[in-house]
């Protein structure tokens, strides 16, 4: 978990950002990762994060994430690419419209 977040800290290169996870059928999360992924530490600069697997017992085990971890961070699950893209966008999209109207705010 800390070299991800490591990961996408350098790529974000200090800027907030999404993050976008594909689980395949031999995805395997532990405890430790679940509540890593979702503790105020790991979300630090992470706007929203979509889980996207095809697998029934993949989205049962998001799901139960969601409810037992509930991360900081806006998370959803997603079946494919497209819909967790147009989430994402979305969310990025109101974080930065949100965050530069505070800018222009105090700068008033």
């Amino acid at each position: 978990m800390i070299e991800i977040r490591k990961g996408n800290a350098n790529l974000a290169r200090g800027k907030d950002y999404c993050v976008m996870f594909e689980a395949g059928s031999f995805t395997d999360f532990s405890k430790k990762a679940k509540e890593a992924s979702a503790s105020e530490e790991h979300s630090t600069g992470r706007i929203a994060l979509a889980l996207i697997t095809q697998n029934l017992a993949m989205k049962i085990i998001a799901d139960l994430y969601l409810r037992i971890n509930k991360p900081k961070t806006p998370t959803r699950v997603f079946k494919n690419k497209t819909e967790a893209l147009e989430w994402l966008r979305g969310k990025r999209d109101l974080h930065y419209l949100k965050k530069n109207s505070s800018v222009k705010k105090n700068a008033s």
